[in-house]
C-alpha cells in the first residue's frame, strides 16, 4: 500500500540535503560540525565530508524540531492567555450584569414606594375629618415620597459611575436603607397582610440581589479585575 507519510518524510529529508548541498557549494560550513566529522573520520577528508553532511542534516532536523516545539509552547501560552482574558471578560460581564439587575430591582422598588405613599396619602385624606390619625398616615406618605426621591437620586448617580468600587459604596447606601426598611415593613405589615407580604418579598429579593452583587464584586476584586 502506498504510504504517503513515508513519502512526505523522504521529501522533507531530500529538501534538507539540498540545503546542505547549497551550503557546501557556497562554502558556508558549520565549523563545529565539520571539526566533529573530521575527528570521527580520523582526519580522512573524504569520509569527514560524508559525515559532515550527515551531521548537518541531523542538525537541521533538530533545529526544525526545536522550532516546532517552541511554536507549540508559544501557541499554548497564547491560548492560556486568551482563556484568562475571556474568563476576566466573563467575570466583568457577570459583575456589570449583576449591577444592572440590582439597579433594575431598585427602580422597581422605588416605583412601588410611590404607589404605597399615594395609598397612605389617600388614607390620610379619607380620615382627615373623622380622626386625628390622618396626620400619621400623612407623615408616613410624605416620608415614603421623600425616601423614593432620595433613592431615585442615588440610582441616577450610580448609572453615571464607571468605577466599580464607587458603585459598591453607593449600592451600600441603597442596601442599608431598603433592606431594614423592607424588613420593618414586613413586620408592621402583620396588621396589613397584603402590604406585609409585599414588603417581605421585597426584603427577600434585596437579600438575593445583595448576595449576588457582593459575590461578583469580591470575586472580581480578588482576581484584580477592578
Amino acid at each position: 500500500m502506498f504510504n504517503f507519510s513515508s513519502k512526505e518524510s523522504r521529501l522533507k529529508e531530500e529538501y534538507l540535503y539540498s540545503i546542505v548541498t547549497k551550503e557546501i557549494e557556497q562554502n558556508e560550513i558549520h565549523k563545529p560540525l565539520y571539526t566533529k566529522a573530521l575527528a570521527d573520520a580520523q582526519g580522512n577528508q573524504q569520509q569527514a565530508q560524508s559525515l559532515y553532511i550527515k551531521y548537518r542534516v541531523q542538525k537541521l532536523k533538530d533545529d526544525i524540531s526545536d522550532n516546532l516545539e517552541q511554536q507549540e509552547k508559544e501557541r499554548e501560552r497564547n491560548l492560556k492567555h486568551q482563556e484568562k482574558i475571556d474568563k476576566q471578560n466573563k467575570n466583568l460581564t457577570i459583575l456589570n450584569t449583576t449591577v444592572a439587575n440590582t439597579l433594575r430591582t431598585f427602580r422597581f422598588l422605588t416605583s412601588c414606594l410611590v404607589l404605597v405613599s399615594i395609598g397612605f396619602l389617600f388614607i390620610s385624606y379619607v380620615l382627615r375629618s373623622s380622626t386625628d390619625s390622618w396626620k400619621t398616615w400623612l407623615f408616613i406618605g410624605i416620608l415614603l415620597i421623600s425616601l423614593r426621591l432620595y433613592l431615585f437620586y442615588i440610582i441616577k448617580k450610580i448609572k453615571k459611575i464607571e468605577d466599580h468600587k464607587k458603585i459598591k459604596k453607593q449600592l451600600n447606601i441603597l442596601f442599608f436603607v431598603l433592606i431594614p426598611f423592607s424588613l420593618l415593613g414586613s413586620i408592621v405589615g402583620v396588621w396589613l397582610p397584603i402590604l406585609g407580604l409585599a414588603m417581605f418579598i421585597i426584603f427577600v429579593t434585596l437579600l438575593i440581589r445583595a448576595f449576588k452583587f457582593y459575590t461578583a464584586f469580591h470575586y472580581a476584586k480578588r482576581n484584580n479585575l477592578i
